[in-house]
């Protein structure tokens, strides 16, 4: 899925951070970032840069979410 020419301004962002063996819940409007324009299963995962461990590069590794499936019908 291709994110959507609307992206919304960085103040829409959310930073929280999560210990290990945590978890948060924050509410994010998708439709600001992806279109969901066409009825099918849409795929979506969110992820952060974790400043506290590096990757072979000496960079922030990227800490995924779990991925969720969205349905859009009709």
């Amino acid at each position: 899925m291709m994110p959507s020419a609307h992206v919304p301004p960085p103040g829409d962002y959310m930073q929280c951070e999560i210990d290990p063996g945590e978890s948060n819940t924050n509410a994010i409007c998708l439709s600001n970032v992806f279109k969901f324009d066409k009825p099918g299963n849409y795929a979506v995962r969110v992820w952060r840069l974790d400043p506290d461990t590096k990757d072979g590069d000496g960079n922030p590794t990227r800490v995924y979410s779990n991925t969720i499936t969205i349905t859009i019908t009709g």
